[in-house]
């Protein structure tokens, strides 16, 4: 047979469609037109059997009436047309034989017949009755196993909280029709509702494995099975053999790819900058000399530098969960051309004098050279060095670093100055005491404070640094404090040079002016 609904072949003897689980009525079911003509059938058949009654009854009075008679007797009788007709008699029971057969013989005999014939009507009754009872049980038992009848009582059971009972209608509609993923979610559903996640887990894991389309739902609820048993690693197992991307996407955090290098491996001409990052949040731990890379290597955390030379690196990426990724490596080979390091014209020691710093810079115009004071490596960002460098007071560290065209460093190189002034009767905050006096008695500012009259914010001076110049004497030397002005801004109060600078006489604090260098040239003219 076939389904009138998707055309798949019904097996024999099936009352449902495999496929698609429609019901096949194969015994038509009762309507209303046909109660009512089983209904006259059966009356017409009550009143055949009430009229035989009434003739037999009829006839057995007629008989108990006349008594015990001769075969003559009813001969004649019939004659007189007192009995029924010939046709109640049977010439094969010897009646007009001549046998003396009494009246009570032949009215047993039809008694007997008619018997016969009411047993023979409650029979038919009987199996009509039963015919309609098997039909009514065969259409319920199909229906009740159908696959519709089942899956909405599993839904109704479901939406009442009978997890229990809608589990055993949704197995059993699942067994009839097993391509709705909706009716195995809700299975999935039922099962987790009471903790039986052994079997949850087991229908989830068939869905994925076997349907064409999977949802991400279907893997969320897995997971959280999987983690409800601490089970990372099958996790992981499920992703890595998952082929959409789409779903890999909604769970970075299950996830250790393979760390990503910004700049593919090969040979480069100049220094490379390179950047290291994974998927998701977590570690990435490199080595750039081959080595195998472990959570005890090097833990990035800002740019690897790639200088002249030849580098393989390594790099593993470990997640949240503390899952260890595929070892990513490239191997790069650096030729660049490496600036000179600057030379320091002044020697590392301690000064009773002050000095200038200065540099020697072979071929400036390609360079530029930068230097710092706090000990730190001198990048592009740092102070550049343009000349002549006043030697700070007490204790101080230089650093310096020469870049060229392509950004690759020098060699860093390093000199340590100590400057006391043995002979100073003035203090450097006396030196700047003596600046703002003359600012204000100038007019250049309305306060000691250092406030001016027309702009916001106020001028600040520092002295950190000497030197040395030439006295109107020939061969005297006079050292002066040097004090830098700045800006402070009334809202961010951020400082800078204003490109002001004051000098002061260490041993005269009203000897003050200002002092210029241009070309390594100093000079200074009155305030």
């Amino acid at each position: 047979m076939i389904c009138p609904k998707c055309k798949n072949e019904i097996k024999e003897g099936l009352m449902y469609c495999e496929n698609c689980g429609y019901e096949i009525n194969i015994v038509p079911e009762f309507d209303p037109e046909f109660e009512i003509e089983l209904d006259l059938n059966q009356q017409d058949i009550a009143k055949e059997v009430e009229e035989t009654l009434s003739d037999d009854d009829n006839l057995e009075h007629e008989m108990d009436r006349e008594g015990d008679k001769t075969i003559d007797d009813i001969l004649e009788d019939i004659d007189d047309g007192d009995l029924p007709g010939e046709e109640f008699w049977d010439d094969d029971e010897g009646i007009l034989n001549g046998a003396d057969i009494s009246v009570e013989s032949i009215v047993d005999l039809f008694k007997k017949n008619l018997s016969y014939r009411i047993i023979g009507i409650f029979a038919v009754l009987l199996l009509l009755a039963a015919i309609v009872v098997l039909t009514i049980s065969i259409v319920n038992t199909n229906h009740q196993h159908s696959y519709s009848y089942l899956v909405n009582k599993g839904y109704e059971n479901m939406d009442a909280g009978e997890y229990t009972e809608a589990i055993n209608y949704f197995e059993k509609a699942i067994g009839i029709n097993s391509g709705n993923l909706d009716d195995r979610m809700a299975l999935v559903d039922c099962y987790m509702n009471i903790n039986d996640y052994d079997n949850a887990s087991y229908v989830l894991r068939d869905i994925i494995a076997n349907s064409s389309t999977v949802s991400v739902d279907t893997y969320k609820k897995l997971f959280t099975i999987y983690e409800s048993e601490n089970n990372i690693d099958a996790i992981i197992q499920t992703l890595s053999n998952c082929n959409d991307e789409k779903i890999k996407e909604q769970f970075p955090m299950y996830r250790a790819d393979k760390v990503e290098f910004s700049q593919p491996e090969g040979e480069y001409n100049d220094v490379l900058y390179l950047k290291l990052s994974s998927n998701t949040t977590g570690n990435i731990y490199y080595t750039i000399n081959g080595e195998e890379p472990t959570t005890e290597s090097t833990l990035y955390t800002s740019p690897i530098f790639l200088e002249s030379g030849i580098y393989v690196i390594r790099a593993i990426f470990v997640n949240s969960y503390g899952v260890v990724s595929e070892v990513n490596q490239a191997k790069y080979e650096i030729s660049v051309i490496i600036p000179p390091a600057p030379y320091i014209n002044l020697e590392s020691g301690q000064y009773t004098s002050p000095e200038l710093i200065t540099l020697d810079i072979s071929s400036a115009y390609e360079y530029s050279t930068y230097y710092t004071t706090d000990g730190t490596m001198p990048t592009k960002d740092s102070l550049q060095y343009r000349g002549p460098i006043y030697m700070p007071l007490g204790d101080s560290t230089f650093n310096f670093v020469t870049y060229g065209n392509n950004d690759v460093p020098s060699e860093m190189v390093t000199a340590t100055y100590s400057l006391i002034l043995e002979n100073a009767t003035v203090t450097p905050e006396e030196a700047v005491n003596s600046i703002i006096v003359y600012k204000v008695s100038s007019g250049g500012m309305i306060d000691t404070d250092g406030h001016l009259a027309q702009l916001g914010g106020r001028l600040v001076y520092k002295c950190d640094s000497a030197v040395a110049v030439e006295g109107e004497k020939e061969g005297e030397t006079k050292i002066l404090y040097v004090v830098y002005e700045y800006y402070e801004d009334p809202t961010t109060f951020v400082q800078s040079k204003t490109g002001d600078v004051y000098v002061v006489s260490y041993v005269d604090p009203s000897s003050i002016g200002k002092i210029y260098m241009k070309d390594g040239e100093i000079t200074i003219t009155g305030p």
